[in-house]
């Protein structure tokens, strides 16, 4: 296998939330494994509070998706200024689309690409096949870096607050998180099951609850806070990125969809009860490097797509449905048994 020159070295991940996160073990192993390496990143403007503390990060590049090209034009050289006029050594390209290939295009001496195992995604969602062991995005990640011998050794994701203090806790009470929301329709739990389970939860724990979500999401933290309101604090549309950030930090435990705010909270260090639906953990998407439970039922029509999708093929959207709140309840449970046995 070529080794690569690794002076300085570039890397690409651009979006979205959870995929930028799940990138950080990497720069933590580059700099432990390659101590004189310079790690330039470029991501897009509303990724930037998930790495602009990150201290294994030198040189840190944002873009806005609709940038005209005369615009990306000045991106590319001040990106070349910082390495002294000079193409990188290698860049890391984890994004692997059209847009990273023309942004990075002249960046460079030599370039690696991420995997993104299209073939493997499809087999499972149209056949429902496994065709090759399921492998977590973080280990695909690790894979692209063979020809740096760069491993992973057991590196866990991470973000870095920008407010270092400790968490601001007004309260003795168990906080729990609650990402309620996702991109995709066929991603999100019912609104009346995150209700009850949060009943549940009050009935058997001294506790209160975060919600979470964008502005997107207002309507479904409404539906929940009209169903249970006590002991909640709705944070959904209210917060940026990095309030929310901050805000999670606080948390105890949280219980999340399969989306962003989930990995926010793994690379957080909070164990999480993961709810899947209409995709599943085999994509290689579940809390890493946390303890955690992933809350899902099975089903002949599972997955029916790796991203989410706006309604259910099949109309009955059993994937979410069946998921009963005693179930979720079980879960978080089992969640604290274990985290209390590991202390």
């Amino acid at each position: 296998m070529k080794i690569f020159e690794k002076n300085n070295i570039l890397i690409a991940r651009f979006s979205s939330i959870g995929d930028v996160v799940l990138t950080t073990p990497l720069l933590r192993a580059i700099k432990e494994q390659l101590p004189h390496a310079k790690i330039t990143y470029i991501t897009t403007k509303p990724m930037a509070c998930l790495l602009d503390a990150n201290p294994f990060i030198d040189n840190l590049f944002v873009f806005e998706k609709s940038d005209p090209k005369e615009k990306i034009n000045i991106l590319k050289n001040e990106i070349l200024r910082a390495n002294n006029s000079q193409k990188y050594s290698v860049a890391i390209d984890l994004q692997n689309n059209l847009r990273s290939k023309l942004l990075l295009n002249g960046l460079y001496k030599k370039k690696i690409s991420c995997n993104k195992y299209r073939l493997y995604k499809l087999s499972l969602v149209h056949l429902k096949l496994l065709i090759r062991t399921p492998k977590h995005v973080v280990d695909r990640y690790f894979e692209t870096l063979a020809p740096l011998n760069v491993v992973n050794k057991n590196y866990n994701t991470e973000i870095f607050l920008q407010n270092s203090d400790a968490p601001n806790r007004n309260s003795d009470k168990l906080v729990i998180g609650i990402a309620h929301g996702a991109q995709h329709f066929t991603k999100q739990w019912i609104a009346e099951h995150f209700a009850e389970l949060m009943k549940l939860i009050s009935s058997h724990f001294d506790a209160q609850f975060y919600l979470f979500g964008n502005k997107n999401e207002t309507e479904n933290a409404s539906q929940i806070t009209n169903l249970f309101s006590q002991n909640v604090h709705n944070f959904t549309g209210k917060l940026p990125l990095s309030e929310t950030i901050q805000k999670i930090s606080e948390c105890d435990y949280f219980i999340s969809n399969d989306t962003g705010l989930m990995h926010i909270a793994a690379a957080l260090q909070k164990p999480v009860v993961a709810i899947f639906g209409s995709t599943v953990p085999e994509f290689g998407f579940s809390p890493y490097g946390v303890p955690h439970k992933i809350a899902q039922v099975s089903l002949n029509c599972r997955p029916c797509t790796h991203i989410g999708r706006r309604n259910c093929p099949k109309t009955h959207f059993n994937c979410m449905r069946n998921i009963t709140p005693q179930q979720v309840f079980s879960d978080f449970q089992d969640l604290i048994s274990d985290v209390s046995k590991d202390k």
